[in-house]
Parts: C-alpha cells; structure tokens; sequence
C-alpha cells in the first residue's frame, strides 16, 4: 500500500496504473491453435475441450487444462456456439425459442445461407 501511495505522490494518477508485463506468460503460441484450427475444420469428428487438451499434449507436447484450452479458443471464437455441424442445430433451437414466428426462423436461416427462400405471392409468404 506504501508503494502505491507513494508512486501517487511522485507521479499523479499515471503511478496508479500497473506496468505492462505483469502477469503469468501464456504457455500456448498462435502455431498451437493454427494446429488445432486446423483440426477442427479437417477432421470429420468433433471434439470437446477435454479431447483437445489430451490432443494438443500428444501431437504438441503443450499441457494446458481443459477449461484454459476452452478459454482461449472461445475467445478466437473456435469453440462453443461459433463452431461445428451441432451448435448450428444449437441456434435454430435458441432462436426458435426467442422467436415463435416461423417466418422469422425461415428468413433467419435463409441470411445464413442455410435455405434458399422463395416468396411465391405479394403476401410475403
């Protein structure tokens, strides 16, 4: 606490800021989830983060938790509702429970260029 005061004193609200480089480094490098990117979209089968930790140990040799590993790959968005066959299934459903208007899920589907829509009157339907 004495520090801080005193680097207050010296330097005005500019000493209360931490100084970069604080903080544990990141074990991971951007090669490591290439290889995993790599592996999503390549493989036909999906994974979980447990799967990916036990896979990036083996092939890699990098030891990151399970949670860790979710953490980073959701913040590249590769992992969770941004990712894979299952969770477009995931937000048709989310979607249809926040909107009950089929047309709506069917023009929703259509901006994601997962249906072609087609309007066959002036009504819109």
């Amino acid at each position: 606490m004495r520090e801080v005061l005193h680097r207050w004193q010296k330097l005005g609200r500019e000493g209360l800021w931490e100084l970069p480089g604080r903080g544990g480094k990141p074990k991971w490098k951007e090669e490591d989830i290439e290889f995993l990117t790599e592996c999503l979209k390549n493989e036909p089968r999906t994974y979980n983060s447990v799967q990916l930790a036990q896979k990036l140990e083996k092939e890699r040799s990098l030891k990151l938790s399970p949670d860790r590993l979710r953490r980073i790959l959701k913040k590249k968005g590769l992992f969770g509702n941004e990712r894979g066959r299952a969770t477009k299934e995931n937000k048709k459903v989310q979607y249809a429970k926040s909107n009950s208007s089929d047309l709506d899920m069917l023009e929703w589907a259509a901006a994601a260029g997962e249906i072609d829509l087609k309007y066959l009157d002036e009504s819109g339907f």
